[in-house]
């Protein structure tokens, strides 16, 4: 905040912090960052309107700092690019920090003076750590502000070393505490800070302890048949019986966990509404965890044999899998087209959001195919003739033969051709355009998404497969905040390996070998050639896979991205925000379908302990 007079400078501060002391501001109501940024809006707004510049000003910092994505795992960047503050705006901020009453805004005010303020000062950091954890943890508010919070102040520990020792004992005897005291009233409260203790090496001393209390808890999930809780409970009582050296405990775990994802499968099964297509991909699951269990353990606890009975059980599901995608329908209107699809997600809850965002452009390649032979029929003369496709640095990348009359393979051919286009020009420019773009400017207006969300949609989504969930939600993160570039580079070579780990689980070859008996692996190209893939995919989703990833007069992108051949313009283009798109429907409709069965498994369990509760007609 520049002067006129640098010697003025004390004097206008110390009037600043009058003024903001005298504003007493009530933030006892406003527990998350943006209800703190939204009555930090208004105040400095207010004091613009009458004359108080500076104090709007500062406000206007606070409400920023506020405002500010907060990434706790980034050491170097936690609130991602910031705009730098000037000289006076640190020295302004710095002479409130110790009249910001709320811990909430104090913490985080804090935080950015130490990254900010050269050179850097211990004490600005040791007043983030206390403000961070003087808030008390909740189940509620955990996984929002509250578990970044103390997240970040365990790294801020860690990168002061001994300077803040005292306070890492203290941070770290509140979180093992956490964990002791969980019940399953706490939801995924255990689990999350205990994911938190491993992440930055705390706990050790207690690893036996928390790995036995993360164990009943997910006992108790189980026994409510609330499988989706149960299923990360035993993923974490793993880990920390590993840490903990207890080897068979950790391999215990792991078994159950692998069981509560078939469980989860018969009880989607046993809903209303039933999907042989989401309980194939719960037994899918069920066995790339049995797999990670040690070949030594394998014979001893009958693995191989419980896995043969999965496969056998996944083929069957496979073969009653149905079409369950809806058929698009084209309206003319592109105002009106906008107008819904924004209406689509406004005023939802996230999930709800998310999910009306996974609905907006729904496909089905059979229309697409009709429509394609439709317009070779009416007008063949453009088919013809070959037809030569260049990509945008001038190479010929596709040269359509032309129809030749009478004969089924051209016209077939012309076709394909033909519903490629089609699917890119129309389909894929026009569901970017008119639907998903319109309605990502709402979900950016009405949600704060973070990189930790979608880190745990990932975690809790069958189809993503197992130690790519980080990846994933990388590359689905990126795409939110409209980095395509990262988002299609990252879910390309994922999307490949999806593809292979689910056509293995199918028991499905995808290697290919060589005079010399050596196993390579298909590539995505090849996979998606095979009928299997087909099959195992159903046809709109596997033609959409080739299309986006595979084909020349599609997007091409599993080419262009291994061969350099994307620019920063193409990056950005309709392509690879569709496959972003794409795959987050495909990741959330996973996660929901689990946790549809999950609640309703629960729900009938309610409604059965309800019923042997309730007196006869009697009155007995």
């Amino acid at each position: 905040m520049p002067t006129d007079d640098s010697s003025d400078a004390p004097a206008q501060l110390d009037g600043l912090i009058d003024e903001f002391n005298a504003l007493d501001l009530d933030v006892s109501g406003a527990d998350t960052y943006l209800a703190v940024s939204d009555l930090l809006r208004r105040e400095s707004k207010s004091a613009h309107e009458r004359g108080a510049a500076q104090l709007g000003h500062a406000l206007g910092l606070l409400q920023a700092i506020c405002d500010l994505t907060h990434s706790p795992d980034n050491s170097a960047q936690p609130f991602g690019q910031m705009v730098v503050l000037t000289v006076d705006e640190i020295t302004v901020l710095e002479g409130l920090l110790d009249h910001v009453r709320a811990p909430l805004v104090k913490g985080r005010l804090a935080d950015v003076l130490w990254i900010q303020s050269q050179p850097r000062k211990h004490e600005f950091a040791l007043a983030a750590i206390d403000a961070y954890i003087e808030v008390p943890i909740t189940s509620d508010s955990w996984f929002g502000h509250q578990g970044d919070n103390w997240h970040r102040a365990a790294v801020l520990c860690r990168l002061l070393g001994q300077v803040a020792a005292d306070r890492e004992l203290q941070l770290e005897r509140s979180l093992l505490d956490v964990v002791a005291n969980a019940k399953t009233e706490d939801k995924y409260l255990a689990a999350g800070v205990a994911d938190v203790l491993d992440a930055q090496g705390l706990g050790k001393s207690e690893a036996q302890n928390i790995a036995a209390q993360l164990e009943a808890l997910a006992h108790q999930f189980a026994g409510a048949r609330d499988f989706t809780r149960c299923f990360d409970y035993y993923q974490e009582a793993a880990k920390w019986f590993d840490r903990a050296g207890e080897n068979q405990k950790a391999i215990e775990m792991t078994i159950a966990q692998a069981e509560s994802c078939v469980m989860d499968a018969e009880a989607i099964l046993e809903s209303d509404d039933s999907s042989h297509m989401n309980a194939a991909i719960f037994v899918e699951n069920a066995v790339q965890i049995l797999r990670t269990v040690p070949r030594a353990s394998r014979t001893t606890l009958d693995i191989d044999k419980r896995i043969r009975e999965l496969r056998l059980r996944l083929a069957q599901y496979n073969q009653e899998a149905v079409n369950e995608l809806k058929t698009v329908s084209f309206e003319s209107n592109i105002t009106k087209l906008v107008n819904k699809a924004r209406d689509a997600v406004k005023g939802r809850s996230l999930l709800g959001a998310l999910e009306a965002f996974g609905r907006l452009s729904p496909f089905r390649v059979h229309d697409l195919q009709r429509q394609a032979s439709e317009i070779i029929e009416e007008s063949p003369l453009h088919v013809l003739l070959p037809r030569i496709t260049y990509s945008g640095d001038g190479r010929v990348s596709h040269v359509s033969p032309g129809l030749t009359i009478g004969d089924p393979d051209s016209r077939e051919q012309a076709v394909k051709d033909q519903m490629l286009r089609l699917y890119g020009q129309a389909y894929v420019a026009g569901s970017v355009t008119i639907s998903i773009r319109p309605a990502l400017e709402v979900l950016h207006l009405e949600h704060r998404i973070r990189e930790q969300d979608f880190f745990t949609l990932t975690r809790k989504s069958p189809i993503v497969p197992i130690g790519r969930e980080r990846l994933f939600a990388k590359a689905l993160w990126s795409g939110y905040c409209g980095d395509y570039a990262t988002a299609v580079h990252l879910l390309t070579s994922q999307m490949e390996h999806l593809v292979r780990s689910r056509l293995k689980s199918a028991r499905v070859v995808t290697t290919l070998l060589d005079p010399t008996g050596v196993g390579t692996e298909k590539s995505l190209n090849a996979l998606m050639d095979m009928q299997e893939t087909e099959d195992l995919f159903e046809p709109d989703l596997a033609f959409e896979i080739r299309a986006i990833f595979c084909e020349s007069l599609g997007g091409n992108l599993r080419n262009d991205v291994a061969h350099g051949l994307l620019d920063d313009q193409e990056s950005q283009g309709y392509w690879s925000v569709y496959a972003w798109w794409l795959v987050l429907k495909l990741v959330f409709g996973s996660y929901r379908d689990a946790l549809i069965a999950s609640r309703q498994a629960a729900d009938l369990e309610a409604e059965s302990a309800n019923a042997d509760d309730a007196p006869s007609s009697d009155g007995k």
